[in-house]
């Protein structure tokens, strides 16, 4: 069966096409999404990835962000570029030991590794990238067992089938502890081109040497703009599979086939294109291209209060609940107010992942309906206001939140307890900020 989508098939067919390809320099969103970047191009395409670790409040981090663009878009189809905002992935920043900014990072097509450097280096920038690209090159070949064994039956007729399927097979075998089990039986990468240097060492010449992998498409204007022509891959979907054309024409239009696709694939391909281009996810109607389905009887009934109600969802959606995984948490903090949001802040920017601990009514601030007037740089702000901005500036670096009233706190051994009504969570560090009661003195006309 296939859909017929008339005039809305064009747009969609371009969106088909150019969200299979990448963008030109990617915003890494944690540490999984790293890991299995690295684990993906090591596999898959073998280019080698340049990774900046910035912040947004770093100067130096600012000036090399053109050079940095530059740069990717100079190796676009060499090189894979991306951006570690070390404030919203602080365990990133550690686990590679990022202790200046901005910090570079390459890794080899094998997913290792490569050089760092730390500073605002054009010069030592390109040379790190043009080492990568040059390494990644040289291990971007594939040896066959044809080709072996079209060398040896030129360079050296005496070796039997058999030896040539074992030296292919060792090559084989080191291949795959780094390309990984869908590569088995292939020599390629780096034990392809230390078998082909051995073999020019010894006989003068090399196996008939193939191409591990073509460079994927980037997301650039030019990619594209091809693409929309017909003048790369046709037809593809997100998914990866690539479906024929309605027409063998190369200035017809590619066919999205989207009846082949999954809904799954189709929402997945919406949203990565709309954070390619900085549009928001969860709200498509802000771009104006938004699209609406009516339901029975909207007519028919008042949904104010519903709208009510994902209203305050929506509020809420940013503060994660702490989730017990049975490990002791790396710091606890007790207390929401100003003094332990301020030290759940920074130790969040440090990647501590701190948990706060406090009841949901909050503390004095949050009590106080009046206009805070004496904070520097808050005008027409409300206690619970004020605490507000702190939570949702707490949870964005990655803070999370338990609801719950600690009754005591044991120090006499690591990891150290805190009891609360409803259980108890440990911790290797605890900072105490609970504020203070006023003392009343019980005279009359006090209240």
């Amino acid at each position: 069966m296939k859909l017929t989508l008339g005039w809305r098939s064009a747009p969609l067919a371009l969106l088909a096409v150019v969200v299979s390809a990448r963008p030109l320099v990617r915003e890494i969103k944690d540490q999984a999404e790293f890991n299995k970047l690295l684990k993906h191009h090591a596999a898959n395409t073998g280019l080698p990835v340049v990774a900046k670790f910035y912040s947004d409040s770093c100067g130096p981090c600012r000036m090399m962000a053109p050079v940095f663009k530059n740069l990717a878009r100079e190796n676009a189809d060499k090189a894979v570029f991306v951006n570690v905002n070390t404030q919203r992935n602080g365990a990133l920043g550690s686990t590679y030991q990022v202790s200046g900014i901005p910090t570079f990072i390459s890794f080899g097509g094998d997913g290792k590794l490569k050089s760092r450097f730390s500073g605002a280096g054009e010069a030592q920038l390109r040379e790190m990238t043009k080492d990568a690209v040059r390494d990644a090159e040289r291990m971007n070949v594939r040896v066959t067992l044809d080709s072996l064994g079209a060398f040896y039956a030129t360079h050296d007729p005496s070796k039997d089938q058999a030896s040539i399927a074992d030296l292919h097979g060792k090559c084989a075998k080191l291949s795959a502890t780094t390309r990984g089990a869908a590569n088995k039986g292939q020599c390629e990468g780096g034990a392809a081109a230390e078998l082909a240097a051995k073999l020019k060492k010894k006989y003068k010449a090399t196996p008939k040497l193939s191409k591990r992998s073509d460079p994927p498409a980037t997301d650039s204007a030019d990619s594209a703009g091809s693409a929309s022509k017909g003048g790369g891959e046709r037809g593809r979907t997100t998914s990866g599979r690539v479906h024929p054309s309605s027409s063998s024409s190369p200035s017809s239009e590619p066919e999205a086939n989207l009846d082949l696709a999954t809904l799954a694939e189709l929402e997945a391909a919406v949203r990565q294109r709309r954070l390619d281009l900085g549009l928001p996810v969860d709200n498509p109607s802000s771009s104006g291209d938004s699209y609406s389905a009516s339901r029975p009887g909207d007519d028919a009934y008042d949904d104010d209060e519903e709208d009510d109600e994902e209203e305050e969802e929506e509020e809420e959606e940013w503060k994660k609940p702490w989730v017990e995984s049975g490990e002791p948490e790396r710091v606890v903090v007790i207390g929401s107010g100003p003094a332990g949001l301020s030290a759940a802040i920074y130790a969040a920017r440090a990647g501590l992942k701190p948990v706060v601990v406090a009841p949901p009514f909050g503390g004095q601030l949050m009590g106080k309906g009046v206009d805070v007037e004496n904070f520097p740089g808050l005008l027409e702000q409300t206690g619970p206001g004020v605490v507000n901005l702190m939570l949702k500036q707490a949870a964005s670096f990655g803070t999370v939140f338990h609801e719950d009233e600690v009754t005591s706190v044991d120090l006499k051994a690591r990891p150290f307890s805190v009891r609360t009504l409803q259980g108890e969570l440990r911790a290797h560090a605890v900072v105490v900020a609970t504020g203070a009661d006023s003392k009343w003195l019980g005279v009359e006309g006090e209240w």
